[in-house]
């Protein structure tokens, strides 16, 4: 029996689907016992090792393997890195910075077969026709929420847990929060899964609060990350690559110091920014996304 229940399961690690991609070597990153079992792995070998996915994990896992010494591969199917908010500019200042750090990126290409001797990996072969020599191929291609044990359970579910702005589901007392729940993102109007450490904390600091009889009032999610990888720091918040009409962007550049700010109105309110190299400002930005607060272009500059 329970009072107030929170449901936060997180999500699992998704991987790619190929002829050898469940051979030993091909690996997946999501707990700590899996972040110690990859560093066991890449100390014991002095070959290439391959990471699949240019997103935020991916390109940590990347890094963190340079960082050690070893020759580090990184690919990824899209044509830009962390293609889901990077722009063109954003991931070439991003790729520049990665090159120069001594890894080699790959982009729009993917992993299509694993080879094997003895059951590990030798080498793998690309989308592009390439065959490459690799130790380990590390797989950070994205998660998805783990929601299947809620089947049959009566919590409504759709890509991740339905919750209101309260963080409650269908079900009374029974509340969700983090990468499983479907949030309210104020930008569309609309309820969606993100996942993200940020997000994943702020809710459930709140979730708790609100189950604990608090006023607090959630304003909703919206994409928010801040990165350093290989010295360029990269903050993403909200809509970077909009789509919709009746919006205004606002770009500037400083080629030679790797800067590129980018921010995103629409109807006097800013919805979105992409800033690398020179990140100043981005609580301010954040907080004005979150709220809705009316702007105006030469507010901005």
């Amino acid at each position: 029996e329970y009072d107030a229940l929170l449901l936060a399961p997180g999500s699992y690690p998704l991987t790619v689907s190929c002829p050898g991609s469940r051979l030993t070597g091909v690996m997946t990153v999501r707990t700590w016992d899996d972040a110690r079992r990859v560093t066991r792995e890449v100390l014991e070998t002095d070959r290439p090792i391959l990471v699949v996915g240019g997103g935020v994990l991916g390109l940590i896992l990347a890094e963190g393997i340079r960082q050690r010494g070893r020759q580090v591969v990184l690919l990824e199917r899209e044509p830009r890195l962390w293609a889901p908010v990077l722009d063109e500019v954003a991931s070439d200042l991003l790729r520049r910075g990665l090159t120069q750090s001594g890894i080699e990126v790959l982009l729009d290409e993917e992993i299509v077969e694993v080879y094997e001797e003895n059951g590990r990996v030798t080498n793998v072969r690309t989308s592009g026709g390439r065959r490459m020599d690799a130790a380990l191929v590390v797989v950070a291609i994205g998660v998805r929420p783990d929601i299947g044990f809620l089947d049959g359970s009566g919590v409504r579910t759709d890509r991740g847990i339905l919750i209101d702005h309260e963080f409650r589901t269908n079900v009374p007392d029974v509340f969700a929060a983090g990468d499983a729940a479907q949030t309210y993102d104020p930008i569309s109007g609309q309820f969606r899964v993100v996942t993200n450490w940020n997000n994943a904390v702020e809710q459930g600091k709140l979730a708790g609060g609100i189950m604990a009889g608090s006023s607090d009032v959630y304003r909703g999610v919206i994409v928010s990350n801040s990165e350093t990888f290989s010295g360029v720091r990269v903050t993403v918040l909200g809509v970077t690559l909009p789509t919709a009409d009746g919006t205004i962007v606002m770009t500037g550049r400083d080629q030679a110091k790797g800067i590129y700010r980018k921010l995103v109105l629409r109807q006097d309110k800013l919805i979105g920014a992409l800033l690398v190299g020179n990140t100043s400002g981005e609580g301010m930005m954040r907080k004005q996304i979150v709220e809705g607060r009316t702007t105006s272009v030469s507010e901005l500059k």
